[in-house]
């Protein structure tokens, strides 16, 4: 955010055009390094069949008993 601005842009104020954006693509770089260590796949995020959990069921419910109670009036 606004930090990272302040600081990619001093740091732009003591370096050329060339370094500055070399520096940029070495930080895009250590992120990316740093995601494929930390950041783990959901397990079943592409799963064949979704799995209902109970506040889906949930809504489920209230949406049955709304619709029952417009067909009713």
């Amino acid at each position: 955010g606004n930090v990272g601005a302040v600081v990619y842009l001093t740091i732009f104020t003591f370096v050329t055009p060339t370094q500055f954006f070399f520096i940029i693509a070495a930080g895009a770089f250590v992120s990316w390094i740093l995601c494929i260590m930390w950041l783990k796949e959901p397990e079943s995020g592409f799963s064949e069949e979704y799995h209902v959990s109970s506040v889906d069921l949930q809504i489920e419910e209230e949406e049955r008993h709304r619709l029952a109670g417009q067909t009713a009036r």
